[in-house]
C-alpha cells in the first residue's frame, strides 16, 4: 500500500492545476437554489467522468434540474463504495459588495479559491474527479464498484434531488463517503436529524374595534413562539466538546429554532390565524418521536394555561441523523486515509444534517462525512457567507484523502 500511495500522491500532485480549474469551473456556474439551474453544471461533470470512462446517467425530477449517478463496475469480490461527491446547487451569494472577488469567478488569490460553492459543495465534487483522475493514471482498477453521486436540490430539501434518487431505486452501496467540508484529519461520524413543524394557531376573528370579541391568534402565536425558543433539552450530544473553538463544533444539546411566522390580514381585523414553522435538529442520542412528544407536550401546557388557546401542527419531515458506530468498516478505512495523508485521525460528530442521512435511512447504508474547508481567510465559518474560500492545499489534501479512500474501501485487483 506504501508504493501504491505514493503513485496517487504523486500523481495528485502533477494535476493540481488541472484540479483548481477544475473547481473554479464548477464555481463559475451559478447554480443558485431556488431555483437550482444545475443541468450545464451536471453536463460538465458527466463530461470530466467519461472522459474517465464512466457512463453518467441523468435523473431528473425538475426540469433544469438533472441529478448525475456514475458506477464503475469493480473487478468482482470488493466492497461497494457510494461516493456523494457534493451536491450540485448553491445559496445564494448575498449581498455582492462585500466580496473580496466576484462570487461566480472562481479567483485565485494568495492559496485560497474564491467562490460561492468554492467549499459548499463544489470542491469536493473537484477533488473526487482528480482522485478519481489519479486511480485512472496509475492505472488502479477497483475490486468493489464505485457508485458516483452527485445530487441538485439539497440546499432546499432534497425533494428534486436525494430523495427522487432514492424513489429511483438507483442508489446501493455496503458503505458510504459523504464528501463535504471540514477538516483533513476530521472523521465524522455522526449528523443532526431534523424534525420540521408547522403550527396553525386558531385565533376568533373579530372588528379591531372591539378586540374583546375575538382572540388574537397573532398575540397567541407570540407565546408560542416564546415557549418554543425557551425549550430546554436533557440528552447531550455525546461528540459535545467545550475545548472545540474552530472545528465543526456540535452542540451541546438538540436546538430548535422558529424560522418561520405569518398571519394575518387587513389593519382593521383581529387576526384569526397565525402560522409557526420551524425545525427542531437532533443529536445523535434522540429519536424523531421523543423530539415531537416534547413539542406536543409544550402545546398541551399551554392550552391547559390558556383556554381558547387552540393549534393544528403538522410535522412534515422527521429523519434520523447519520450515526455510524465507531467500529464501522467504514470509519477504519477513513482513519487509515487519514494516516495515509500523515494525520492523526479525531472522530467527530457535526450538527448539521448531511444529504446522506437520507440514504441511511433508507437503505441502513453507513456513512462517514469526509473533506476540507471550514474557515476562511478571516478564520471564520465561510459556509454561506460572503468571501466563501478554500486552500488550494486543503483542495489537494481532501483529492488525496478521497483516492485512498476509494482504493482502501473497494480494493484494488491490480
Amino acid at each position: 500500500m506504501q508504493d501504491l500511495r505514493q503513485k496517487i500522491f504523486t500523481a495528485v500532485d502533477a494535476s493540481q492545476d488541472r484540479l483548481v480549474d477544475t473547481l473554479a469551473k464548477l464555481v463559475s456556474f451559478p447554480t443558485v437554489n431556488p431555483p437550482g439551474d444545475e443541468a450545464a453544471h451536471q453536463e460538465y461533470v458527466a463530461g470530466e467522468l467519461r472522459g474517465l470512462g464512466f457512463e453518467p446517467e441523468f435523473y431528473t425530477k425538475e426540469s433544469g434540474r438533472p441529478n448525475l449517478v456514475a458506477v464503475r463496475k469493480g473487478s468482482g469480490g470488493g466492497r461497494n463504495l457510494l461516493h456523494y461527491a457534493g451536491h450540485a446547487d448553491v445559496v445564494d451569494a448575498g449581498d455582492e459588495t462585500l466580496w473580496r472577488h466576484p462570487p461566480f469567478g472562481g479567483a485565485v488569490e494568495d492559496g485560497w479559491l474564491y467562490g460561492r460553492g468554492a467549499v459548499d459543495h463544489k470542491a469536493p465534487i473537484a477533488a473526487s474527479l482528480a482522485a478519481l483522475r489519479a486511480l485512472a493514471e496509475c492505472g488502479i482498477e477497483l475490486a468493489g464498484d464505485l457508485v458516483f453521486l452527485v445530487p441538485v436540490d439539497e440546499e432546499r430539501g432534497s425533494t428534486a434531488g436525494t430523495k427522487y434518487l432514492l424513489d429511483q431505486g438507483v442508489l446501493y452501496g455496503d458503505m458510504g463517503i459523504y464528501a463535504s467540508a471540514g477538516f483533513l484529519e476530521q472523521v465524522l461520524i455522526s449528523c443532526s436529524g431534523t424534525l420540521t413543524f408547522e403550527i396553525d394557531v386558531i385565533g376568533r376573528a373579530s372588528h379591531s374595534g372591539y378586540p374583546a370579541a375575538g382572540v388574537n391568534a397573532i398575540a397567541q402565536a407570540a407565546k408560542l413562539v416564546t415557549a418554543l425558543t425557551e425549550m430546554k433539552f436533557e440528552k447531550v450530544n455525546p461528540f459535545w466538546n467545550p475545548a472545540d473553538t474552530d472545528r465543526l463544533k456540535p452542540s451541546r444539546t438538540g436546538t430548535l429554532t422558529v424560522a418561520q411566522i405569518a398571519g394575518g390580514g387587513a389593519l382593521n381585523v383581529v387576526p384569526g390565524t397565525c402560522r409557526v414553522a420551524g425545525s427542531r435538529r437532533l443529536v445523535p442520542n434522540e429519536t424523531v418521536d421523543e423530539a415531537k412528544a416534547q413539542i406536543l407536550k409544550l402545546i398541551e401546557r399551554l392550552k391547559i394555561e390558556d383556554s381558547d388557546f387552540g393549534v393544528e401542527i403538522r410535522f412534515p419531515v422527521g429523519v434520523h441523523g447519520i450515526n455510524t458506530p465507531r467500529d464501522s468498516e467504514i470509519v477504519q478505512v477513513v482513519e487509515a486515509a487519514v494516516r495515509d495523508l500523515g494525520l492523526e485521525p479525531e472522530i467527530g460528530g457535526s450538527s448539521g444534517g448531511f444529504d446522506c442521512r437520507w440514504i441511511t435511512d433508507r437503505l441502513g447504508i453507513p456513512f462517514v462525512s469526509y473533506g476540507a474547508g471550514w474557515n476562511g481567510p478571516d478564520g471564520k465559518l465561510c459556509l454561506h457567507a460572503p468571501n466563501e474560500a478554500i486552500t488550494i492545499a486543503d483542495l489537494v489534501g481532501m483529492a488525496k484523502g478521497f483516492a485512498m479512500i476509494m482504493v482502501r474501501a473497494c480494493g484494488v485487483t491490480k
